[in-house]
């Protein structure tokens, strides 16, 4: 199955995404995860031209991921977690957050420096306090009528 997945894969590459640097990792069902897991095996249907090369280079029929599923659930999900630890960063978030904290920083740094930071500041205060004004008189006013 990875052969057929790694012939699409590059298929994909070779006509649509030129550019598209992927690698493929088998990570299960090998046939020593087989073996080691104690899974079974089912016949080959009788119509698969590979299933001769397929006994030949196993010793074994076909066995399903399924099976893995269901009988050997833990070493299954231990063998994903592991093939998938070198790709996997767990100081990303901190470090994003860190980032993004830095760039924050800078951020407000060059908004308070700016010239017309004060003036603009102050007019944004004043048009606040105009606005909780008006707030205040609409409330008022929507509240008159229950006072009759």
């Amino acid at each position: 199955m990875s052969i057929s997945v790694a012939r699409k894969v590059q298929a994909h590459i070779d006509f649509q995404y030129p550019n598209l640097n992927i690698k493929l990792y088998r990570v299960a069902l090998t046939i020593d995860q087989v073996r080691g897991w104690g899974l079974p095996d089912k016949p080959i249907p009788p119509k698969e031209k590979r299933a001769s090369a397929w006994r030949e280079a196993f010793g074994a029929e076909q066995t399903e991921i399924d099976a893995a599923i269901e009988l050997a659930p833990e070493q299954l999900r231990a063998t994903v977690f592991d093939a998938v630890r070198p790709f996997y960063d767990d100081t990303l978030d901190q470090r994003v957050e860190h980032a993004a904290k830095g760039w924050q920083l800078k951020a407000d740094d060059l908004l308070r420096g700016h010239p017309d930071y004060d003036a603009c500041r102050q007019r944004i205060e004043d048009a606040f306090e105009r606005l909780q004004i008006a707030a205040n008189e609409l409330t008022d006013e929507q509240d008159a009528p229950a006072k009759f």
